[in-house]
């Protein structure tokens, strides 16, 4: 079963623990958080996440996740 909202729900950070750093982060896993956002309808929360990625860096499954939401 597919649940957006469930996945975007594990990107939340335990009560009392500092909020994610994205800019921080390896570019799969922004690739990812992206995806779940755009597959919660948070397009414009995903675009600013989406510019700061470095392509090269992502693994084909990880673009495919990114372009498949666009």
């Amino acid at each position: 079963m597919k649940d957006p909202g469930l996945a975007l729900a594990q990107f939340q950070p335990p009560a009392g623990a500092p909020a994610i750093e994205w800019e921080n982060t390896p570019a799969g896993w922004r690739a990812v958080y992206a995806a779940t956002l755009i597959a919660n309808e948070k397009a414009q929360e995903a675009e600013e996440i989406l510019k700061n990625i470095p392509r090269d860096r992502l693994i084909p499954e990880e673009k495919q996740l990114i372009e498949a939401g666009k």
